[in-house]
């Protein structure tokens, strides 16, 4: 096998680079969708004279349920923080969730890579949030849900009263081809005086429409056989047989060691005459301070794929021994591997 590049990542809602719209006409295969050019208000549910679906560079936008609307900046009495004035949320009158539901018109596939996130509620004097809710995105393939990633926004959390401005990007999402995504946005009565009413927001929504589709898993990343630390996501282009192994640790856990094998067949990875995985052995090792998210870039080839840690709990001082959850191996420890369901051949 090659070598593979690794990066380290600490913060997984950063964004490399700023996605362009693209005005009208065919979409390159990543863009953003923002609500600058969509008439205000708009997806109202309800006797309103307003059109209910909009086609928004070739995709469908639709609200699934509740009401949903388009707001302007200087409605929400806020800084959003956006070049971008208009943004959407829930209806008011009372507040409930809201859903907008994204498609391609030609119904082909696309995946979801993040959007900017924010939040209208009370706040504090000094700013201090005083209450918080989620946006949530599901995306489904033929009608079955294929994952979601929930991120939590909470008022005034970037100084301002509307301030949709925070980048998410995808988790669970990443790399999973969906035919259909909705976009849920919380909207509750705080039951907080003087402004109790509480709304998600959300803009800049970017996806992408690379027809080829990731073969993509997600699973535990387990500590001393029973302890749940994080996760591991194992996402392969089948096209060039190619993958990026993720390694996610929950708080108070970091990585301090990594290290990955990968093969077609159990034989492939190092192992012992008795079946024990050898993970000093493996092709690719890191090594990295205390981190909370180790990234192992290009993975050639392979079904299979055996991942290590060693995680450090920085709040007792502790350090445990850690693997992707999958099925074990044929000997006498618990190590256990990944099976990526369609998984390439490399050496057909």
């Amino acid at each position: 096998m090659t070598a593979k590049n690794l990066r380290h990542l600490m913060n997984r809602s950063a964004i490399a680079a700023t996605l362009a719209l693209l005005a009208s006409g065919a979409h390159a295969a990543e863009f953003t969708i923002d609500f600058d050019a969509i008439p205000n208000p708009n997806f109202l549910g309800g006797p309103f004279d307003f059109p209910t679906d909009i086609t928004e560079d070739g995709f469908t936008l639709s609200p699934a349920d509740g009401r949903l609307q388009v707001w302007e900046t200087f409605q929400g009495g806020g800084d959003t923080g956006l070049s971008d004035p208009n943004y959407i949320r829930p209806a008011s009158n009372p507040p409930a969730n809201a859903t907008l539901a994204i498609e391609e018109e030609d119904g082909s596939a696309f995946r979801f890579v993040g959007l900017n996130g924010g939040s209208s509620g009370p706040i504090a004097a000094d700013g201090t949030p005083l209450a918080s809710g989620h946006i949530t995105v599901r995306g489904f393939t033929g009608g079955a849900l294929a994952a979601q990633d929930v991120f939590e926004v909470a008022t005034g959390q970037t100084g301002g009263i509307v301030d949709p401005a925070i980048p998410f990007t995808a988790i669970n999402l990443a790399g999973v081809a969906v035919d259909r995504l909705e976009i849920v946005l919380d909207g509750f009565d705080s039951g907080i005086q003087p402004s109790p009413q509480f709304y998600a927001l959300a803009d800049n929504i970017r996806l992408d429409t690379d027809a080829t589709v990731l073969q993509t898993v997600n699973t535990d990343l387990v500590a001393g056989q029973t302890i749940p630390v994080g996760a591991v996501q194992v996402s392969q282009n089948p096209a060039t047989c190619t993958a990026t192994v993720t390694l996610n640790t929950n708080f108070p856990w970091c990585v301090t060691e990594a290290h990955l094998a990968t093969g077609d067949t159990l034989a492939d990875i190092p192992q012992t005459k008795k079946g024990d995985p050898i993970p000093g052995q493996f092709a690719d090792s890191a090594y990295p301070a205390c981190e909370g998210e180790v990234v192992f870039e290009n993975v050639t080839g392979g079904s299979l794929f055996a991942v290590h840690a060693v995680v450090y709990d920085t709040l007792n001082g502790t350090d445990e021994t850690a693997w992707g959850a999958g099925t074990a191996f044929a000997g006498k420890n618990w190590a256990t591997y990944v099976e990526l369901p369609g998984g390439c051949q490399s050496y057909q």
